[in-house]
């Protein structure tokens, strides 16, 4: 493993020696699924004005417009949703196994803010978030008044809830 200009040589068992080469064949797959996916993408441009395209959602990170409605606020929580856990299986798994293969790598640390967890629960938790919020209010026809004071009531101690 090479890392951070350093290079880690572990001896393995045969068991996780096909792990390693199963991961290897991974990488270069993804590598090659790139490749197919640029060389389509070069062959769908017209030269005619009319062009087609293979498109990819990059899911992470809140759109920020100079209005935000609740069509763009759902569609920032489903992907911040889909984020979190791509997060989890992936990101927070690989470090796991780095440390359970004996991987010291440095620079390799682990940051609390690295989840998007918080602002997930804040958006979607089913007791006390937004939409939970946004819930009650239009069950018990309540004004957009009230909506706001329950925002600040019941959220207002959150560390992402930055009232106005």
């Amino acid at each position: 493993l090479k890392a951070a200009g350093n290079t880690y040589i572990k001896e393995h068992d045969v068991d996780t020696a096909e792990k390693c080469r199963d991961a290897i064949a991974k990488a270069m797959y993804g590598r090659i699924f790139d490749l197919v996916v640029a060389g389509l993408g070069d062959s769908m441009r017209s030269s005619g004005g009319t062009a087609h395209y293979i498109g990819v959602l990059d899911i992470f990170g809140f759109e920020s417009f100079e209005r935000n409605d609740l069509e763009q606020l759902l569609i920032n929580f489903a992907n911040e949703s889909l984020q979190s856990t791509f997060n989890r299986a992936v990101l927070i798994a690989e470090r796991a196994l780095y440390v359970d293969e004996g991987l010291d790598i440095p620079g390799l640390v682990h940051v609390d803010n690295e989840t998007n967890e918080a602002c997930v629960e804040l958006i979607g938790d089913k007791r006390v978030s937004i939409l939970a919020q946004l819930d009650e209010a239009t069950q018990t026809n309540k004004t957009d008044d009230f909506f706001c004071r329950s925002l600040h009531s019941k959220l207002g101690g959150k560390p992402h809830f930055i009232p106005p």
